[in-house]
């Protein structure tokens, strides 16, 4: 009588190899692009001392353990004509490894560039100067590339195209330096008195970059290869026409002028006028406080005849939930929904994750005429 089909002799490998191998389940949507072809290199990215995270081309995903029921069993197959199938168990894998969509950790981005600011005249310091005994010395500075930036930063590569943009990160001779704010907005302000000046079309706000930069070289020396790389931060370049993105010129300008009250809160409507008088006559109208919304760059004093504005940044507060959520409410002791959620940015990736996270960290309450207002848990400052 002839063996089964289904017969096989079951071995151990002599090889001690418990937990060698990991299981990772993929959401969905991954395993589609998989298929498809589209997603064909992944990342495991951080630094040993990190939580490590898997990232795509474009998502960054944490990883959880997930202990199972049952030992799954993992083994490779032996077999040679007429005789028995060989199943070798390699592996028994216990527990798999889940993966959860999770924000970008750009925030390194700011630690790993403290130093490197490029303000105006940097542009000239890259080579020597003399020191006090009259002999040339090179001004030290630490060199960071963007490979440098891919092994640190726990985010895919899309997402770290996207935080040099919102960071304000420069290329310079190979190396990366964030341009300083007070720098960028200079530069903005004279971009659009430039475009005034020059008599540039306005509405849609498209214009030759190469005779933008020109003009900006030669009237005010800002360096083509800096604003060549600023500018597309504020619109679209399309061959040789740069589309203006005006609301985010506008808004980088008013953060510009809200940073000089961080300490002092400004009247509101002191600001406002200041805010309208730097971008100009043809700009006024584009200047809307939700601009600075989001995320979290500002707080406001309860709405009344005399309000007051300060300057309260996102990139000042900690990054894990529990420092987060103190600290938040250390500065006040209860919060509006919409005013508290722009500060959620870097711990939750949407509103779902959001709503959560004031679940776990605060306590709701409503007052009568039907505001909910947040403020911390006992126990939690």
């Amino acid at each position: 009588m002839s063996k089964s089909k289904l017969e096989f002799d079951l071995y151990f490998s002599s090889e001690n190899s418990s937990e060698t191998f990991k299981l990772l389940e993929l959401p969905p949507e991954l395993c589609k692009l998989i298929e498809e072809g589209i997603e064909k290199e992944f990342t495991i990215r951080g630094r040993p001392s990190d939580d490590a995270v898997f990232c795509t081309s474009s998502k960054t995903y944490a990883l959880r353990s997930i202990a199972l029921s049952n030992i799954i069993l993992l083994a490779t197959s032996e077999s040679a004509p007429g005789t028995t199938e060989k199943l070798i168990i390699r592996d028994e894998i216990s527990q798999l490894i889940e993966l959860i969509p999770a924000v970008p950790k750009l925030q390194r981005l700011a630690n790993m560039l403290k130093g490197c600011e490029y303000d105006e005249g940097h542009e000239r310091d890259e080579g020597s100067e003399d020191n006090n005994d009259g002999d040339e010395r090179t001004i030290k500075r630490a060199r960071v590339t963007r490979q440098d930036v891919k092994n640190e930063v726990q985010a895919s590569d899309s997402e770290l195209v996207q935080g040099f943009k919102e960071y304000r990160i420069l290329e310079v001779d190979g190396y990366l330096r964030s341009l300083t704010p007070a720098y960028l907005t200079q530069i903005l302000e004279t971009t659009l008195n430039t475009i005034i000046s020059q008599g540039f079309p306005l509405p849609p706000f498209s214009v030759s970059i190469h005779k933008l930069i020109r003009e900006l070289d030669i009237e005010h020396e800002y360096p083509q290869t800096i604003l060549r790389q600023v500018l597309p931060w504020f619109g679209s370049v399309d061959e040789d026409e740069w589309i203006m993105d005006s609301s985010s010129v506008v808004k980088e300008i008013g953060l510009g002028r809200l940073r000089f009250y961080k300490e002092d809160p400004a009247n509101l409507n002191t600001f406002i006028d200041e805010w309208k008088t730097a971008v100009g006559d043809s700009f006024a109208e584009a200047v809307d406080l939700k601009l600075l919304e989001v995320p979290g760059n500002y707080l406001l004093t309860p709405e009344s005849l005399n309000s007051h504005i300060s300057y309260f940044p996102i990139s000042n507060l900690p990054h894990s939930a529990s420092e987060l959520f103190a600290d938040l409410f250390l500065t006040r002791q209860r919060w509006l929904a919409d005013d508290i959620k722009p500060f959620l940015s870097t711990i939750a990736i949407d509103n779902k994750e959001k709503e959560k996270l004031l679940m776990k960290f605060a306590r709701a309450t409503t007052d009568s005429s039907g505001c909910v207002w947040y403020t911390a848990r006992a126990g939690q400052i």
